[in-house]
């Protein structure tokens, strides 16, 4: 009897541990068909230079090299397996080189009244968030 229940336990044991360790694996590989660079990515005027895969009518590309391209910062959480994606910081020197063309635009109109200030203001402020 004892060497019984002694086997149930062990028995018993061993299907919780195994079970449980399958239970955790939340990944799922299968097989599918893809097109390789079937499509161009271009992000204001430059091709992104990594393969470009396009499944089921959507097209795929590395997100790091599409958000770089795009001025964001990219990081990588190698315990949750996340990728965030932020707005890169804005120094006082990119701004106003960056910035040029509405700062010209905005002395020649500064003498027309403080309502076309505001506006030009207002579209400098939308680049800066975009």
């Amino acid at each position: 009897m004892k060497k019984t229940f002694k086997g149930f336990v062990m028995g018993f044991l061993s299907a919780v541990i195994i079970g449980a360790s399958f239970s955790f694996a939340q990944i799922s590989w299968q097989s599918i068909y893809v097109a390789f660079n079937a499509a161009n990515v271009e992000v204001n005027g430059n091709k992104l230079e990594s393969d470009i895969i396009t499944y089921q009518g959507t097209t795929y590309a590395p997100v790091k090299e599409l958000s770089e391209a795009l001025g964001k910062q990219v990081e990588w959480d190698e315990q949750t397996s996340t990728v965030t994606v932020k707005n890169s910081p804005v120094s006082i020197d990119n701004l106003f080189s960056d910035m040029s063309d509405f700062i010209q635009t905005m002395l020649g109109v500064i003498v027309g009244g403080l309502i076309t200030y505001i506006v030009i203001v207002k579209r400098a402020i939308k680049k800066l968030k975009a």
